[in-house]
């Protein structure tokens, strides 16, 4: 995902790390622990983080000393980094006692912050409006997880809680657009779900249901195929009885009867 703010500075983390100043990438000269603990700050901005503790976190194996000044090493190159490509002080680091912390204007310069923005606005139970394709669009583009390759428990599980915060938001959406008869949209973010998730039952019987309304019984009993064979072969167990019995009413063509109720169960009660 990348987002553009004010002199084209854009730090993205759902992937590769990378900050990117006016097409150029700008990260070279952290080195790896540097990266991370760039990553790091730039994850949890506007708040204080405790030099001793930054120093255990990413130089636990180090002298005290060494870790010390490793870290002072690294902040003074994130910062020499950050000064030589703003024009304007959108982000800077401060450094307070023993505490530091990175001051971020606008945080949507920053992927990940910008994509919990908009899962905020979408979760929110007050907001009626369906939303658009361009927001569809932009939601597509989570394109990796965050800071994808790098396995620090504090990156596990920042890594889950954003992964989770994806799925959720996009079977909101599902619903949303099965719920306004806009199966093509709502079949699209059931797939996203499915091909990070391809075991969520639930979802697969909402995409199943979807092929069916959006006029595609062949496709929707396909999806069905697909997913028993995938059970069998990595799990060895079978559909749930639900699963299985919206199948079978799908195959006998006495699913039609039966679509208000099953709409209703699937998608008005959740949206």
């Amino acid at each position: 995902m990348r987002f553009v703010v004010g002199i084209n500075l854009e730090v993205r983390m759902l992937g590769a790390f990378a900050i990117d100043c006016n097409g150029q990438m700008i990260h070279g000269s952290l080195g790896s622990k540097g990266r991370l603990l760039a990553a790091y700050l730039l994850a949890y901005p506007n708040r204080m983080h405790r030099r001793e503790f930054l120093t255990d976190l990413f130089w636990e194996n180090d002298e005290s000393a060494g870790g010390r000044n490793a870290l002072n090493t690294a902040l003074w190159r994130f910062r020499k980094t950050l000064s030589a490509t703003l024009a304007s002080p959108q982000i800077r680091q401060l450094s307070v006692a023993d505490e530091v912390m990175l001051e971020i204007k606008d945080a949507s310069i920053v992927d990940i912050h910008k994509f919990q923005s908009l899962a905020k606005s979408l979760l929110d139970e007050k907001c009626q409006s369906l939303c658009s394709r361009d927001l569809l669009a932009e939601l597509s583009d989570y394109q990796g997880l965050f800071l994808d390759g790098e396995e620090a428990s504090w990156i596990l599980e920042e890594r889950e809680r954003l992964h989770c915060l994806y799925v959720r938001v996009l079977v909101k959406l599902m619903r949303r657009f099965a719920s306004a008869r806009r199966y093509e949209d709502a079949l699209e973010c059931g797939r996203l779900v499915l091909r990070e998730d391809p075991l969520r039952e639930l979802v697969q019987r909402s995409v199943i249901l979807l092929y069916l309304l959006n006029g595609q019984q062949a496709e929707a009993i396909g999806q069905f195929d697909r997913f028993h064979h995938l059970l069998q072969t990595e799990c060895d167990v079978k559909p749930m009885p639900e699963t299985v019995a919206l199948n079978e009413l799908i195959r006998s063509g006495a699913v039609f009867q039966k679509i208000p109720e099953l709409t209703e169960e699937y998608f008005e009660t959740s949206n």
